[in-house]
């Protein structure tokens, strides 16, 4: 722990915090998942400064893998409330990004008229009819 800036007063408050709870409180747990947010935080306000200049440039971006590893560390229920969040803005983008008329395809497609060509002139119904009268003639049927 870092002293004489202006981010040890959280440090020690949260550990305070911790140490009031105690190891067996039911909520440790989640107490010590955000101390850890908290050095996180501090950490980067003390290498980057803390302004909101500072947040906003590309030197504090991170990268996808670094997002989904915080995401992970996440409680199943704030995972589902950065979902929520998200899926709004993700929708909207792609809906910005999507072109209005529907995309032609790369190559053209052939038509399907005249595929079986060259297998003849189609059999007319009553050949169809003749050829299923023949089949069913030998098939086994009780009356009812």
């Amino acid at each position: 722990m870092q002293t004489g800036d202006i981010f040890t007063d959280y440090e020690q408050g949260m550990q305070r915090l911790l140490d009031f709870l105690g190891s067996q409180h039911p909520r440790r747990g989640e107490a010590q998942t955000y101390q850890q947010r908290l050095l996180e935080n501090l950490t980067c306000s003390r290498q980057y400064g803390d302004t909101e200049e500072k947040h906003m440039t590309t030197e504090n971006e991170i990268t996808l893998d670094q997002a989904l590893a915080l995401a992970r560390r996440l409680t199943p229920s704030d995972q589902l409330r950065l979902i929520a969040r998200l899926a709004p803005q993700v929708a909207q983008a792609l809906e910005q990004a999507t072109p209005a008329t529907p995309a032609t395809p790369a190559t053209p497609r052939t038509p399907l008229y005249g595929r079986l060509a060259a297998h003849g002139p189609a059999p007319s119904a009553e050949t169809i009819d003749a050829t299923r009268r023949e089949i069913w003639t030998g098939f086994p049927r009780e009356d009812v």
